[in-house]
């Protein structure tokens, strides 16, 4: 099997990435809703985790 070589990537798309990135964050700052609690972030997201590792446990 051929080594196959890193891609790395251009300065155009890596520029592109950065806009992107950097509007989706300030349309996250500008969003008017409320923010969720960090407690209730963590709640959701250990049962969707322990949802898809039951999911993905060998039966």
């Amino acid at each position: 099997m051929p080594k196959l070589e890193p891609i790395f990537p251009t300065l155009k798309s890596a520029t592109a990435y950065n806009e992107y990135v950097r509007q989706a964050v300030q349309a996250a700052l500008n969003d008017p809703r409320l923010d969720i609690p960090h407690e209730e972030a963590k709640r959701y997201f250990a049962l969707k985790r322990a949802t898809l590792l039951q999911r993905a446990a060998p039966k």
